[in-house]
């Protein structure tokens, strides 16, 4: 499997082809806005928050809750 740029990995991904990582997205803008977000940034850096499945999920849900 050849290995992909950014742009590629993420088409590919789009169109459900194998691809040599998954891609992620990152939701930068939450850190302008949502306090809770930034308690878990000020703990935890963003590497850690996307490798542990319970903070991704805290993170993921936080700004659906403070609506």
């Amino acid at each position: 499997m050849p290995l992909h740029t950014g742009v590629a990995r993420f088409l590919a991904a789009c169109q459900q082809r194998r691809s040599d990582a998954t891609p992620i997205w990152f939701m930068r803008q939450a850190g302008r806005c949502l306090a809770q977000y930034r308690e878990l940034r000020q703990r935890y850096d963003i590497l850690t928050m996307a490798k542990t499945p319970e903070l991704c999920a805290e993170e993921s849900s936080s700004h659906v809750l403070s609506r």
